[in-house]
């Protein structure tokens, strides 16, 4: 019995999930997101996770398509003007300078270097937080030269994934799946456990229990939120401010300049954003606060927090469209001179 309630749950899952991916491609709500928005969801279809890379945690594999191309050193593909400038300008961070949901034209680097002429190179990657992109400038530092600019755009990874009690107040976003891999389970138990977890039975189960408590997401994210807790909310600031300060160290000595800046969201608007999670904005006002303070110390940081004065934002995350990335390039432009 429980095998044909199983079969015909997953058959309606599978009809309900292929009906909602039409919709999704067709409209949206958010008035920010566009052809290339649903254009970039195409192509990255294809994507079979995230190979593993050590003391980074992960880098994309190599694609090729139409709005997303990742290259042989496994980077994010900028558009660069010719010849290639003298000195280079660095630029890393997390999904938003990688470039989620635009195309490699119009990232943050491909756009900074058609208005600049300096030739850039994107080592943003998806989720990184502070400290991945210090090592990530670590595995490349030959790459950087003396007169070269490196730049790193840092926040909501920080705040949002270390907030959370599945990780640490100096971790990254996905060490509360790792530890959790790394449990001392037999093979069998592990095996068995994830074939109920991704059953369509569970799933229905799931549903049914969030329709008898509404507020099940509200308690689930009380309960992970360790930024609740003042002195947590400190170490998660000083975790990202300690990764600027290395890494300005570790620049500096090649003779190259550093610049460290605190990156918008939708909870540093003056406005209410289209799309809006309040838990995301709890962390936000947390620990945003606790960042500027900690980083005032610092020759390198500038604050791009209220950068907007109009909602470029596709998401309740962070990930801008190509009019937002044009506007944060345009700032780059300016204080890179």
């Amino acid at each position: 019995m429980l095998v044909a309630l199983e079969v015909i749950l997953f058959a309606a899952f599978s009809v309900r999930d292929l009906a909602s991916d039409g919709r999704a491609s067709k409209k949206t709500d958010n008035p920010n997101q566009n052809e290339e928005t649903f254009q970039f969801q195409n192509d990255t279809e294809s994507f079979q996770g995230y190979p593993y890379k050590a003391f980074v945690g992960w880098e994309s594999p190599m694609i090729s398509s139409k709005t997303l191309n990742i290259d042989e050193d496994l980077r994010r593909v900028t558009t660069n003007p010719e010849p290639e400038s003298a000195t280079k300008v660095h630029f890393f961070g997390g999904s938003t300078m990688w470039g989620h949901s635009v195309s490699d034209k119009n990232t943050i680097p491909s756009q900074f270097a058609g208005l600049s002429g300096k030739t850039s190179i994107n080592y943003g990657e998806q989720a990184y937080n502070s400290r991945q992109s210090l090592n990530r400038l670590l595995n490349n530092l030959s790459d950087i030269q003396s007169g070269d600019t490196v730049v790193f755009f840092d926040g909501v990874n920080d705040v949002y994934h270390n907030c959370l009690g599945l990780n640490s107040a100096n971790g990254h976003p996905r060490e509360g799946f790792i530890k959790a891999a790394l449990e001392n389970k037999s093979q069998s138990t592990s095996a068995l456990w994830s074939i109920i977890q991704s059953s369509s039975i569970n799933r229905f189960a799931r549903g049914i229990g969030q329709k008898l408590d509404s507020n099940s997401n509200d308690k689930n994210f009380s309960e992970l939120n360790r930024c609740d807790e003042e002195e947590y909310a400190e170490d998660v600031a000083s975790f990202l401010v300690d990764s600027w300060a290395a890494t300005e160290a570790i620049v500096q000595s090649k003779g190259a300049r550093f610049v460290c800046v605190l990156q918008p969201n939708p909870y540093t608007l003056s406005s209410e954003p289209f799309s809006h999670n309040a838990n995301y904005e709890t962390q936000i006002h947390q620990v945003y606060p606790k960042i500027r303070a900690k980083a005032q110390s610092l020759g390198c940081f500038t604050d791009y927090s209220a950068l907007f004065q109009e909602d470029h934002y596709i998401d309740h995350c962070c990930h801008v469209n190509a009019k937002g990335n044009l506007e944060i390039a345009r700032q780059f432009a300016k204080d890179l001179n």
